[in-house]
């Protein structure tokens, strides 16, 4: 049977590709440290994804190469290494832009200009995270756009507005399907969300939201050490204000809601449940 050349490779070619041992070890390496990361199996991912890293390197394969730099660099971010997190994050940046991969640009770049947040050049943070608002256009992407809309609002976090983080949460939100695919992705919204419902005075969500944050880090067996973590560590006052059995109750509750359920409760339950008499 002959083969049209315009249709595409042979069959013989894909199988060439497949049959490339050390192409299909890096590959299964990469996608099982990533799986590991969201178990929280986090030195396991580690090993995997650096030899993961050498041999695509090796091969000159710029697309994977850039895909362990960033996970690694989620890596280091999980465990606050931010010095290592820039230095892989900004590797990555580099390759999309050299080799004109918008689509890396537009995944990775958002964390890079987290990061860049985190080492103090917000003014570089932000035109990091516009720049990957336009590459998300350009590539249309979903899961993109949804952690570039989460990114921006941590960055109106830091910058005091309140407002502005609101308009991005609910951005994000947009994408909701996309950005709850990934774990890591999952505790930074919430970290945001609960972070932006605290600033607001919203304390019955931002304690609701704070219920689902603990069920989700539990999940990945506590493993983020990085600079939000204190920030998000405000339950105390959260608790202080609502009082400890309403702040309970509603802790309580977000750990048994969707993202969008925690987000949107009112300000207040509806129906108060008061201490029983003595």
């Amino acid at each position: 049977m002959s083969h049209d050349a315009s249709e595409g490779p042979t069959l013989g070619a894909e199988f060439c590709l497949y049959a490339d041992n050390d192409y299909c070890l890096a590959a299964i390496q990469g996608g099982f440290g990533g799986f590991l990361i969201d178990q929280g199996e986090i030195a396991e991912a580690t090993a995997l994804i650096t030899d993961s890293l050498q041999r695509f390197r090796k091969r000159g394969n710029q697309l994977c190469t850039g895909d362990c730099l960033g996970i690694l660099g989620i890596l280091a971010l999980l465990r606050g290494d931010i010095a290592d997190a820039y230095t892989f994050l900004q590797e990555v940046v580099n390759i999309g832009s050299t080799h004109n991969l918008p689509a890396m640009q537009a995944y990775w770049q958002p964390l890079f200009g987290i990061v860049t947040l985190y080492d103090g050049n917000s003014a570089e943070a932000r035109r990091l995270l516009e720049q990957s608002l336009r590459f998300c256009l350009e590539t249309k992407n979903d899961t993109f756009s949804a952690r570039a809309c989460m990114c921006m609002a941590e960055l109106a976090l830091w910058e005091g507005d309140a407002e502005q983080a609101e308009h991005w949460v609910g951005q994000s939100l947009a994408h909701e399907n996309s950005l709850m695919r990934n774990t890591i992705d999952e505790l930074q919204w919430l970290f945001v969300a609960a972070r932006l419902a605290t600033m607001e005075g919203n304390y019955w969500r931002a304690a609701t939201l704070l219920g689902l944050a603990e069920a989700e880090h539990r999940r990945i067996h506590y493993v983020y050490a990085g600079p939000m973590l204190p920030l998000v560590n405000a339950a105390a006052t959260v608790r202080e204000k609502l009082g400890a059995e309403l702040f309970d109750e509603a802790f309580s509750r977000g750990q048994q809601l969707s993202y969008r359920e925690a987000y949107s409760v009112s300000p207040m339950p509806t129906t108060i449940h008061l201490p029983s008499p003595p």
